[in-house]
């Protein structure tokens, strides 16, 4: 209870704060990730691993961006829960909507793959306001008046949530009519046996298999959604497609290009992934 009523206080503070003022809170708290380092030794682990010709001090330079970075997403976030209508739809525009909407008037579902990197959580909350109907997969948070007051906050504009313990049947109950699934699918997985293995930043790398799996099931097109940051609180989003039909593909292909794709954003701006996610827990041959 007095979890819950901190962080909607929390939450009412930076509602009433100006865009402007909550750039600012976000560069003088990012102070606190170089006082008390957060994750500092997964993060410069996974830099190095990702960038090995990379110096001690370009190491450090990423890190230092990132939790830069780590502050603004944290800010961001949370005012993007008071944000309008029409404030939600100026700071994260899909530039290239028709991309996934030709499919959804042919009455095709279609997958969007994004990535942990940029405002994933803004680019969530903005979707139901250029298509009719969107569905996110999410993980539940286990205070459940918080998840209960996320789950509100992030469908506000359109977007319906279902949990991941769900997702068969999610997929099945929402063919018809056709929506775009939205599935954040570069994290860790939990299930080594089910993991499909690509390689990224030169290394196995193990990958969640719904999108192959789902895609595949239900002949489903799919995209990457390139997210790419711009100013504070803003970004922009392209839909790149991977397929035309995910049943068309081999086994693994379509998670290696997405995950190349992923690389290729990754390399063009480094400190906006999720380094501090301990990616790389298994190897291939144990």
């Amino acid at each position: 209870m007095i979890q819950y009523g901190f962080f909607r206080f929390f939450i009412a503070f930076v509602s009433i704060l100006p865009w402007k003022l909550v750039e600012i809170l976000a560069v003088v708290s990012s102070f606190i990730f170089f006082l008390f380092p957060y994750r500092k030794s997964t993060i410069e682990s996974n830099l190095t691993r990702c960038f090995p010709q990379a110096t001690a001090p370009e190491i450090t330079r990423i890190r230092n961006k990132y939790y830069r970075f780590l502050s603004r997403l944290f800010w961001e976030t949370l005012k993007g829960y008071s944000v309008s209508h029409q404030q939600a739809k100026k700071r994260f525009i899909f530039k290239n909507p028709e991309v996934v909407q030709q499919f959804l008037d042919q009455d095709r579902s279609v997958i969007g793959l994004a990535a942990h990197y940029g405002n994933w959580e803004l680019g969530a909350l903005s979707s139901g306001l250029f298509f009719h109907r969107v569905m996110g997969l999410y993980k539940p948070i286990k205070n459940q008046r918080i998840n209960r007051f996320i789950r509100e906050k992030r469908g506000q504009f359109g977007l319906k949530l279902g949990a991941i313990e769900h997702t068969h049947r999610i997929f099945a109950k929402n063919q018809d009519p056709a929506h775009l699934f939205l599935l954040v699918a570069d994290q860790q997985p939990s299930n080594r046996e089910k993991s499909i293995w690509t390689t990224f930043f030169n290394q196995d790398t193990p990958c969640l298999h719904g999108a192959e799996m789902y895609g595949s099931r239900y002949h489903m097109p799919v995209v990457w959604i390139d997210i790419v940051p711009r100013a504070f609180g803003h970004y922009e989003a392209y839909f790149i497609p991977l397929t035309n039909d995910a049943s068309t593909l081999q086994p693994g292909e379509l998670t290696q290009a997405f995950m190349l794709h992923v690389e290729g954003r990754i390399r063009k701006q480094k400190e906006f992934w999720l380094w501090s996610h301990k990616r790389w827990k298994w190897s291939k041959n144990p």
